[in-house]
């Protein structure tokens, strides 16, 4: 057998299609071994820096629309807000609050 197949063979459990239960416990362990980046201090790489997503986005699968708006987002500037994914869910998660407290006003993004 070829090491190609051998390997297709020993990931085809990776892809096959898991229980909701499933899903969150894999995203639960692979948070827990990517954290290791933070632990460890690896989180800040000159103008670079990794973070997580909401845990509300990919535990609990809400903002359905962050995928369109990343997307929109990055349209007409892949190269620099391709890398400002943070802001972009700065700005949506703050609209949707000022959204559902029905807050009055004007909403601007200063920075």
């Amino acid at each position: 057998m070829s090491e190609w197949k051998k390997f297709l063979i020993s990931i085809k459990g990776y892809f096959k299609k898991r229980t909701p239960t499933q899903q969150l416990l894999n995203r639960i362990h692979t948070q827990e071994i990517l954290g290791n980046i933070f632990r460890l201090g690896f989180s800040y790489w000159g103008p670079f820096f990794t973070a997580y997503q909401p845990d509300s986005h990919t535990a609990f699968q809400a903002h359905p629309e962050f995928k369109e708006l990343q997307k929109r987002f990055t349209a007409h500037n892949q190269s620099n807000n391709g890398g400002d994914t943070a802001r972009l869910w700065s700005f949506m998660l703050n609209c949707k609050q000022v959204l559902s407290e029905n807050i009055k006003g004007d909403f601007a993004e200063l920075g």
